[in-house]
């Protein structure tokens, strides 16, 4: 029997298990961060492709944000006001929108 606890640090999720005989192992792994995208919709969100990128942060363990590589997200009506839910994955180029699936 194992009993443990989740640590999350810049993305990186660490299990740390402990058994009853006291034997400690750590098992890691990526998680993809949610930022929330603030856009009505995932179709104006690739009209704005070339703009910079308008969004919430949400995460705790430090900034979602990425100025140079991709990120997960999703607008969340309940909480921006805006549109309808959507999920995307946007790749940024130097602060600027260059892609978005």
């Amino acid at each position: 029997m194992t009993s443990g606890t989740y640590t999350c640090y810049n993305g990186l999720s660490i299990y740390e298990a402990k058994s009853i005989d006291g034997i400690q192992s750590t098992k890691s792994q990526k998680v993809n961060n949610m930022i929330i995208f603030n856009y009505p919709s995932k179709k104006v969100l690739k009209e704005n492709v070339g703009e910079k990128l308008r969004f919430i942060e949400t995460s705790l363990f430090g900034a979602e944000y990425v100025s140079n590589g991709t990120m997960v997200g999703a607008n969340r009506p309940h909480i921006t006001g805006k549109g309808r839910e959507f999920f995307a994955q946007v790749t940024m180029i130097n602060g600027l929108i260059a892609k978005v699936k």
